[in-house]
């Protein structure tokens, strides 16, 4: 007979027994002395109540159900505290008990044994790049942010973002996702959906305009406002959208940046982005913060001295980062900002012999600038011509056969490289892969306490390019890297970093905890399997360790599997 069965057999009839034995005792009050009557009164009633409910509370228990019970895992509840085992019941999408044993007889529409596993907070990815993927005629699916226990996407970074706010939580209800998607305004996009490709001071109507797009798309539930140094992001100075900031920062959002530089002019750039914030109050993000080139290398504990600096007068300032020592970005990226500041112009400037001798002149001049000799710290991950994808820059040959121009160039010769660099924008540019970070630094700035985590990746497609392998590694990586290998971070503080503490900076409301009354939204891994498998060779392999995925009680990854469960939502700021 199964115990739960069992109890419900035999509470009742005991109870019954032990009240029909207890009413004798009550009679006998009567005859006790009178001196020893209250002492015995109270020993007998608070025996009494005790005895009903021990038999009592399981009976009770046995009658609430729940849609989904975790039994058996170790709880990292995302406050940086040590583990405890406990279970986990779910309820309407939401945690609605945790308890160590009053959930083992409850009942439950789906019952999962997580014996050894860690349950943890579902990670919040706060620094994406989706829009390509939204507003589209189907659902959002994302697998290879699923696969990496992440259950939120914050997107809308750099700058560019969509701008109706409105439209796109309508699209996720209409249409559905697999996790939770919120978005920052970017500024380049506010820039681009007012003027249209004019790069130029805003007049005051359109500043206007600007503006009061900008409080509609926080009023509908924007986190806040980012910008990053593309097109309008390269015209504007911070100093002209401090109003801006000033509206961002009454209504709780954040202020998002990729500094307009991180390369030899880095701590001009973070030094404006710091005073900007402590002259507005905005909260401030430093996206995926790092120093870029060896002219910056072995620099991050001055940098994060005046971070700190900053932090001791109030300035609200944090940082994301993801764990690797290559970035991604454009490869127009690396033309001087001059051409930059015109990207319109950009194919007649290098089409006209002058233009593009000055462009690869001072080209020259700003990688030498930052410490390098050559372009071999730059890779394609994705251009037009396909058989390019994985290549070095170095490969002059190979490249210009593809893009039919003469070869023999010099190999070892910058100039060259930037030569074919010139080739490649003109035929439509790639995103590239640059290894251009110091480990040392980067271990620094992942053990600052007001560091959070990211993948700085959209979505991926399997066999598309050679993408940097952040998009299926970045969050395990946290774990099997910083955790396990270098042990610069506890198990603890990790999760606090990819789950409680972004739901603070970026005001998302109950989640990022276990915590009874909070969403379910729940990441569940093997410790000592998690691991990180993508590499720059073979950037799609997901990791392993990573076993349940749970998002709004919901499980949307099942070991290896995809369950087309579309219970993501749209998160709106809680402010």
């Amino acid at each position: 007979m199964p115990f739960s069965l069992f109890l419900k057999v035999i509470h009742l009839p005991l109870i019954k027994i032990l009240l029909r034995k207890e009413l004798i005792n009550i009679v006998m009050i009567y005859s006790w002395r009178e001196s020893e009557m209250p002492t015995k009164a109270i020993k007998f009633l608070l025996l009494l109540v005790s005895i009903i409910l021990v038999f009592l509370i399981p009976y009770a228990i046995l009658k609430t159900e729940y849609d989904l019970i975790l039994y058996g895992g170790k709880i990292v509840d995302g406050t940086g505290k040590g583990f405890f085992k406990a279970d986990i019941g779910i309820r309407n999408g939401k945690i609605a008990k945790i308890s160590r044993w009053k959930l083992r007889f409850a009942r439950s529409s789906k019952k999962v044994r997580i014996d050894g596993l860690i349950a943890s907070p579902g990670f919040i990815d706060v620094h994406t790049h989706i829009e390509p993927y939204l507003l589209t005629k189907g659902p959002f699916i994302g697998e290879n942010f699923l696969r990496q226990g992440i259950t939120t996407l914050i997107t809308g970074n750099c700058g560019t973002s969509l701008i109706n706010v409105k439209e796109l939580s309508r699209w996720i209800s209409k249409k559905g996702s697999l996790l939770n998607i919120a978005t920052l305004i970017g500024y380049n996009s506010l820039w681009e959906n007012e003027v249209h490709g004019s790069y130029r001071k805003l007049l005051p109507q359109e500043i206007r305009n600007i503006t009061k797009v900008l409080c509609k798309s926080l009023e509908d539930g924007a986190l806040g406002l980012s910008i990053g140094p593309y097109r309008a992001g390269n015209v504007v100075a911070l100093e002209d959208i401090e109003p801006l900031l000033k509206i961002v920062a009454e209504r709780g959002g954040v202020f998002a940046i990729h500094l307009r530089d991180e390369g030899v002019n880095q701590i001009e750039a973070l030094k404006e982005a710091l005073s900007i914030a402590d002259k507005t109050g905005v909260t401030l993000v430093v996206s995926h913060f790092k120093l870029s080139g060896p002219i910056n290398w072995g620099k991050a504990e001055g940098r994060l001295n005046l971070i700190e600096s900053f932090r001791k007068k109030g300035v609200k300032v944090f940082m994301s980062q993801y764990p690797y020592t290559a970035s991604s970005t454009s490869l127009d990226f690396l033309m001087p900002l001059w051409a930059k500041k015109q990207p319109t112009k950009i194919y007649s400037l290098l089409r006209d012999s002058r233009s593009r001798e000055k462009i690869k002149m001072d080209m020259i001049r700003n990688l030498e600038n930052n410490g390098w000799k050559d372009l071999s710290f730059a890779y394609i991950a994705w251009c037009r011509t396909s058989e390019l994808n994985g290549m070095n820059i170095k490969n002059i040959s190979s490249i210009r056969e593809f893009l039919c121009k003469p070869t023999g160039l010099q190999t070892s010769k910058i100039s060259n490289q930037v030569e074919v660099v010139l080739d490649l924008i003109e035929r439509g540019g790639a995103q590239m892969i640059y290894h251009d970070i110091n480990e040392n630094d980067m271990l620094l700035i992942a053990k600052y306490p007001y560091v959070v985590f990211c993948s700085d990746s959209g979505v991926r497609t399997p066999g598309v390019g050679q993408p940097h392998p952040r998009g299926y590694g970045a969050f395990p990586r946290i774990f099997s890297y910083y955790v396990k290998e270098k042990k610069i971070l506890s198990l603890e503080e990790a999760v606090k970093r990819m789950t409680y503490l972004p739901s603070l900076i970026y005001q998302i409301k109950n989640r990022g905890l276990i915590r009874e009354g909070y969403w379910a939204d729940i990441t569940i891994f093997d410790y000592d399997e998690i691991q990180d498998l993508a590499t720059f060779s073979q950037p799609f392999l997901p990791p392993k360790g990573i076993k349940y995925v749970i998002v709004n009680g919901e499980v949307v990854l099942n070991q290896n599997n995809i369950e087309m469960k579309f219970s993501g939502k749209f998160i709106r700021r809680a402010f």
